[in-house]
């Protein structure tokens, strides 16, 4: 995966640095044998992109510094954004603790619900399936029984 990392000595707390995407490819080369490929993240997911996936929550809160490069709007009903005042990076994918803010405790609770909700939807979905297989193959069973009048 290739991330530029660079610094402009004004905007930032660190020395300039120039992104040099050879010395990093030949960098990689000496560590691990292996040179980067730029371009093979988002041929490989997709890009950005992403309104054919579905069931995806992209929760940020609104302390985490990277949030600036997350989903901060839902983009459809099962593609949801959830943003969390007071949150910091994945709090609320981190165990319960006393301390939590009140804005993850109830993010963590909306979570739980949509993804219920998308489990629920799932296994309704299976089981029409089955039940309509099922209907399917007794139907086909009871048309080739030659019914004998007694």
């Amino acid at each position: 995966m290739v991330m530029p990392l660079c610094a402009d000595g004004i905007d930032d707390m660190f020395e300039p640095t120039k992104w040099d995407y050879q010395q990093f490819s030949d960098d990689c080369y000496k560590k691990w044998s292996v040179r980067p490929r730029p371009g093979w993240i988002p041929l490989y997911y997709g890009g950005v992109n992403i309104t054919s996936s579905s069931n995806i929550i992209f929760s940020n809160g609104d302390l985490d510094p990277w949030s600036g490069g997350g989903i901060l709007k839902s983009l459809s009903d099962s593609l949801i954004a959830i943003i969390i005042k007071g949150g910091a990076h994945h709090l609320d994918l981190r165990a319960k603790n006393k301390d939590d803010p009140s804005s993850v405790v109830e993010a963590r609770e909306q979570e739980v619900k949509i993804i219920g909700q998308w489990i629920a939807e799932a296994q309704a979905r299976k089981l029409g399936s089955r039940d309509a297989a099922i209907r399917t193959w007794t139907e086909k069973r009871m048309a080739s029984v030659k019914h004998v009048r007694l």
